[in-house]
């Protein structure tokens, strides 16, 4: 029986060792971790991202997921028009910020700290910022969700 691509890299993944992940891919994952909770907790700051969590709530249980690797490929038409009507066109094929143009760890940071402002102080944006690099040493993400969730500075 032949195994799809998804199944031999979710193999691959699940006997790999840490010592055998390089450094520049361990500190990349650290970075996409900030990134992407950096987001979420901007998405908690606004009223639609709070009635999600209402209604997820709500729902109970921890529903299953599927998904398919693969990559987005995003395309932005851009059209500038000067004040004497010249126009010039374009087509953004990525932005910045993808695999192929990652962001540097001080625009992950930047964009953490931008995203997350409204709801956690600088001090704990700091600390939840030191902590994802710390992750494969934390005896626990408690730490992590605390300094999250904390609303003292």
């Amino acid at each position: 029986m032949t195994t799809s691509v998804t199944e031999r890299l979710a193999e691959w993944i699940a006997k790999a060792t840490y010592d055998e992940i390089p450094d520049v891919g361990i500190r990349r994952v650290e970075e996409r971790f900030i990134d992407s909770l950096g987001v979420q907790v901007a998405g908690l700051s606004v009223r639609a991202g709070q009635i999600i969590t209402q209604w997820v709530k709500g729902q109970g249980g921890t529903p299953e997921s599927s998904g398919q690797l693969g990559e987005v490929k995003l395309e932005s038409k851009v059209v500038v028009t000067l004040k004497d009507g010249t126009e010039s066109e374009g087509t953004a094929h990525q932005s910045h910020g993808n695999p192929r143009d990652p962001l540097t760890e001080a625009e992950v940071a930047a964009k953490f700290h931008e995203c997350t402002e409204a709801l956690v102080s600088e001090e704990r944006r700091a600390v939840v910022i030191d902590l994802c690099y710390q992750l494969d040493s934390l005896p626990s993400v408690r730490a992590l969700g605390d300094a999250v969730c904390s609303t003292s500075s």
